[in-house]
């Protein structure tokens, strides 16, 4: 038995997890709960902690960022203790997995041989080139990475729903938690392991294998790209505006100490001649492409700070708010500005779907997304010479084409919208 069970707060805690109890628990208690909880599945599976991120919207129950060393879990999940404690086991398993050379120790010499490529993170961008997604339930579930996990979740869940049946004198816990799973102890037998899902499994390390060795080829070529901007950053200022953001490119970006990520801030924004605001160590310390954007963020902000003459956050949620647009409505729009000129300008957190009406939003588009645009693709062009793109820049570039294809059809609607807002005040002056 895990020490875990003889610790008295351990067993307190677990009495939040009697479904009676929990369903009266508040959304910030099961927040506290489930951070709590963390700490002791930590414990049982011996690894260290990690963190964890509710997310609202998420259609998965859970999953494992190996990047940010995160446990996400949806809104669903957090709901339900079963699913809670399952999320938790899981996904802390695959932290074990994806660190198999950290917890090698904990493995056998068969489940490791697995994990060399089916749990291999990618050197480019710490995607997980050899492993298989849900397109195939059948084969997402066997792959080992999967399997595994799912054997941990199962009967770790069971231990400790048992323990709570028999601490606080409740039945059917067990019985619930394993109603979840589409699959029962036999699919764990180790007789049905060897004969039925080895064999399978071994397939799936195959063309895993292959698709691995074609991610590190893909690697060495983007590395000798990164390594010529990395020998010759004292040399920035003899690149093109364009090619100064080059170094913002995140493999390039995490190989320079701090001294050097500020000399690429400083040319960058003198070059491009855009606002200089002296750069925080925080910032300096995060992602390439968030430092980019971070710098044109606030560039845009002054120019539209410098006209107004106040020290509003313009830009604040714009770019969440333009995935959500709806169409203008003439009369909502025309009592937001009633008592304001049309030709002002105003924070977008205030005007919302009315920001894009003023004139000044063409600056936000040529200045914000244009350019940021402009200066990704650049990056993209440089550092792909194959077919291997890199996850975070090859989502930002997608994202930003979608958010200018939607500003360009409210573009559109500014434009009927101004023709019937000039009819409407020319009648009311007759």
């Amino acid at each position: 038995m895990e020490n875990v069970y003889n610790d008295q707060k351990f067993i307190k805690l677990l009495s939040n997890l009697v479904p009676e109890k929990y369903i009266l628990l508040d959304n910030i208690d099961k927040r506290a709960v489930a951070v709590l909880l963390e700490d002791y599945v930590a414990k049982i599976q011996k690894r260290d902690p990690l963190k964890l991120i509710v997310e609202n919207n998420s259609m998965e129950d859970g999953s494992f960022s190996v990047t940010e060393n995160t446990i996400y879990i949806s809104e669903n999940a957090l709901e339900n203790p079963f699913l809670l404690v399952s999320v938790l086991f899981h996904e802390g398993y695959h932290c074990k997995q994806f660190n198999h050379l950290k917890y090698f120790s904990h493995f056998s010499e068969e489940e490791l041989k697995l994990y060399e490529y089916n749990a291999a993170v990618s050197k480019i961008d710490g995607v997980l080139s050899g492993y298989v997604n849900g397109d195939d339930y059948g084969l997402y579930i066997i792959q080992p990475v999967e399997y595994f996990a799912y054997k941990e979740d199962y009967f770790r869940g069971i231990k400790l729903f048992s323990e709570i049946e028999k601490q606080f004198n409740v039945k059917g816990c067990v019985k619930k938690y394993t109603s979840y799973y589409d699959i029962n102890e036999k699919f764990f037998d180790r007789e049905y392991y060897q004969n039925q899902i080895l064999p399978i499994q071994l397939e799936i390390i195959k063309e895993a294998k292959e698709r691995v060795e074609r991610d590190n080829g893909q690697y060495e070529n983007i590395k000798k790209r990164v390594d010529i901007i990395t020998a010759n950053i004292d040399y920035l200022k003899d690149l093109s505006k364009e090619e100064a953001s080059l170094p913002f490119f995140p493999l390039c970006w995490d190989e320079l100490p701090l001294e050097k990520k500020e000399k690429v801030y400083n040319t960058f924004v003198r070059k491009n001649k855009l606002y200089y605001l002296n750069p925080t160590t925080e910032l300096l310390k995060k992602d390439g492409l968030k430092v980019l954007d971070t710098i044109l963020y606030n560039h845009v902000n002054y120019l539209l700070q410098l006209e107004t003459k106040t020290k509003v956050d313009f830009l604040k949620g714009i770019n969440e708010f333009i995935f959500y647009r709806r169409n203008l409505n003439i009369n909502k729009i025309s009592k937001i500005q009633a008592d304001k000129d049309i030709n002002a300008i105003y924070p977008f957190n205030e005007l919302k779907e009315a920001f894009f009406l003023f004139p000044k939003s063409e600056l936000v588009y040529d200045e914000y997304f244009s350019n940021r645009l402009e200066f990704l693709m650049r990056m993209d062009m440089f550092f792909t010479p194959g077919w291997r793109k890199h996850l975070s820049l090859e989502n930002k570039i997608i994202d930003l084409e979608s958010q200018i294809g939607l500003i360009d059809r409210y573009r559109k609607d500014k434009e009927n919208f101004l023709k019937k807002l000039g009819k409407n005040q020319t009648k009311e002056i007759k």
